[in-house]
């Protein structure tokens, strides 16, 4: 017997407080679209937050999503016309991973992932690796990092480039090495369901210095406007391709009031899954589910999908298969009280005993 009220939901985004004041600085400014006066604010903050002990931090661009700078990095590692580059990619990530790839001409290939962590490893990637292998997608899953410097080091080896899909990583750490920074090339999200919001945002990381200035470019359109803009030319026109990556301005004032809180945040937020066989997970949710927690599905390994039986090759992917068949997510956000989390542990164990 549940109401509205009572509901306690999977995800709630938190306001520290300050969004309201930088949200109306920014309208005051005057420049509402992207690359204001918030967004320089947030790029120099990750730029800081990312950078090694003593060193400069890589350079960082805000874009309209997580996906968008995937897209952002596909286009970048393209070998151009005439080829069909492939993608190693986990079985088990979010559509978006795929998609971005995809929709760029890259063949995507779909890799397996270890039971533990929903991570792929180099064991993992290493057995899908061509002639025509472009790019390795690792994703930090539920924001915990892969294991980075045997993947990396398997993409040195073969001349692949890498690219971390740390959408929910930001601040997570290996080895004291932040996510994000270990690839050629990586992307956050600031989804209203991740760490740190915008609604909708994502960032992407270059940490290869060859790759900044086109990064820009492809960016804005194409065009070579933010060279322009800082005088490094004397007009700016088109030259090469590129699409609108830009988020508003606004969308960045939010954002810089979370990342100012991001230690605050950081320390209320744990993951929260269980695993169980397949009816279990179905009994448990609607268990929970009946005492007003919301409780649901993750997503399915992707080769297994409509979409994805078109793209795979054929090889067993059993771990995928048994992340997507059998993890329920629960509750989990920066506002859920000690008594909410106290309430969903007393309803999985009620079911368990």
């Amino acid at each position: 017997m549940t109401t509205d009220a009572l509901l306690l939901p999977l995800s709630k985004p938190h306001l520290t407080g300050d969004e309201h004041k930088y949200i109306a600085e920014s309208l005051a400014s005057g420049k509402l679209s992207g690359d204001g006066p918030f967004t320089k604010k947030v790029h120099a903050l990750l730029q800081q937050l990312l950078a090694t002990a003593g060193g400069r931090g890589p350079h960082v661009l805000l874009t309209t999503s997580c996906t968008s700078a995937l897209e952002l990095a596909a286009v970048l590692l393209h070998p151009g016309e005439g080829n069909k580059p492939e993608a190693i990619i986990p079985s088990f990530t979010f559509v978006s991973t795929v998609n971005a790839f995809l929709l760029h001409g890259y063949r995507p290939v779909f890799c397996d992932v270890r039971t533990d962590t929903g991570n792929v490893d180099a064991a993992t990637i290493a057995p899908h690796i061509t002639t025509n292998t472009r790019v390795i997608v690792p994703v930090h899953y539920a924001g915990i990092p892969c294991d980075m410097a045997p993947i990396v080091a398997l993409g040195k080896k073969h001349g692949v480039a890498v690219v971390e899909d740390a959408a929910q990583a930001l601040t997570s750490t290996l080895g004291g090495k932040q996510a994000g920074t270990f690839g050629d090339l990586a992307a956050f999200s600031f989804h209203d369901t991740k760490n740190f919001v915008a609604g909708e945002g994502g960032a992407l990381v270059i940490n290869r210095k060859d790759l900044e200035l086109r990064a820009e470019i492809v960016r804005e359109k194409g065009t070579n406007r933010s060279q322009f803009l800082m005088g490094h030319v004397d007009k700016y026109t088109w030259v090469d391709v590129g699409g609108s990556f830009l988020p508003s301005d606004l969308l960045a004032a939010l954002l810089f009031a979370q990342l100012q809180a991001r230690e605050k945040i950081g320390a209320r937020r744990a993951v929260f899954v269980v695993l169980n066989d397949p009816a279990a997970r179905t009994s448990l949710m609607k268990h929970l589910n009946g005492q007003g927690i919301a409780a649901a599905f993750h997503y399915p390994a992707l080769h297994t999908t409509p979409m994805g039986k078109k793209l795979h090759d054929g090889k067993d992917l059993p771990n995928s298969v048994e992340l997507g068949e059998c993890l329920l997510r629960l509750p989990l956000f920066v506002d859920m009280a000690d008594s909410d989390v106290d309430r969903v542990v007393d309803a999985v164990a009620a079911f368990l005993t």
